[in-house]
């Protein structure tokens, strides 16, 4: 009989996600994910591979977390994230030439989920901005542990109803925007602002626009639905439709429809289905 799994077993496990083709239909590119023995902590790399070949030909070697591997259009190139201190930064790293990954982003807060405009001459990524300083609460204690099972509360003033996402934590008045960065180097430009998230995007074919998911109208906590928002490279931003709890807005090939994921109404527990405008 197979020996139980036993709480030491979890170390040896290893976790595949976001997977990704390059645009040649020849390699791919995932993370791996572990749970390190020696830190106690959660870590990933990023690894580079030919279909059907069982032998990596890259992989990123992250002192942390290195994850969401996104391949440039002409497949020379990975833009990913990657630890760097307390926040996830954004970084490209040449896969013909290998070497050292060119961090593009130095966001306090943080980078998530990049992805590359279709002329490869752009990244656009999701930063979280510290829009109200004030909403921003130290934590004096130290960090949970046997020694302190039982530890004081800190007290904190909420000011809108979504003050806590699981996985995350408090919020503290930090909001995700929509960044933009040249796929070369250079200053990020932040395209979205306002106490509202950015949820999903997409790039125009044209690399021109972005669509935006998110909800940037007044008293936004006291509202179901999400919006499409058109934002261009000049930070405008035009409102195109909502109603609806929408998500994973994609433009069409030619440019002139948008699908998106959404159920037929605002009450709990309807099919989502799909939707284009």
């Amino acid at each position: 009989m197979a020996a139980p799994i036993t709480p030491e077993d979890l170390y040896r496990f290893r976790w595949i996600d976001h997977v990704r083709l390059a645009p040649d239909g020849e390699r791919v590119a995932y993370q791996v994910g572990w749970a390190d023995a020696s830190s106690r902590q959660n870590r990933s790399r990023i690894v580079v591979r030919r279909l059907l070949d069982p032998e990596p030909i890259g992989a990123t070697g992250g002192a942390l977390r290195d994850h969401s591997p996104e391949w440039s259009p002409d497949g020379r190139k990975l833009a990913f994230i990657s630890r760097v201190g307390a926040a996830d930064q954004l970084f490209v790293l040449d896969i013909t030439t290998g070497g050292t990954a060119q961090q593009l982003s130095a966001v306090p807060e943080g980078a998530s989920a990049p992805a590359w405009s279709p002329d490869g001459s752009r990244i656009a990524f999701v930063g979280a901005v510290l829009s109200d300083p004030d909403a921003v609460v130290d934590d004096p204690r130290p960090p949970e542990g046997r020694e302190q099972l039982r530890r004081p509360p800190v007290a904190r003033v909420v000011r809108r109803l979504d003050y806590k996402h699981d996985g995350q934590g408090y919020v503290d008045g930090r909001h995700h925007h929509l960044f933009v960065v040249p796929a070369t180097g250079g200053d990020a430009k932040q395209l979205t602002r306002g106490a509202w998230d950015v949820t999903d995007y997409d790039w125009s074919p044209d690399s021109t626009r972005l669509v935006v998911a998110g909800n940037a109208e007044p008293e936004a906590d006291l509202q179901r639905e999400l919006n499409l928002y058109l934002v261009d490279l000049q930070a405008n931003r035009l409102r195109l439709g909502g109603g609806f709890y929408l998500s994973s807005p994609i433009w069409s090939p030619k440019g002139d429809q948008i699908a998106f994921i959404a159920p037929n109404g605002l009450d709990v527990g309807l099919l989502e289905r799909l939707w284009v405008v």
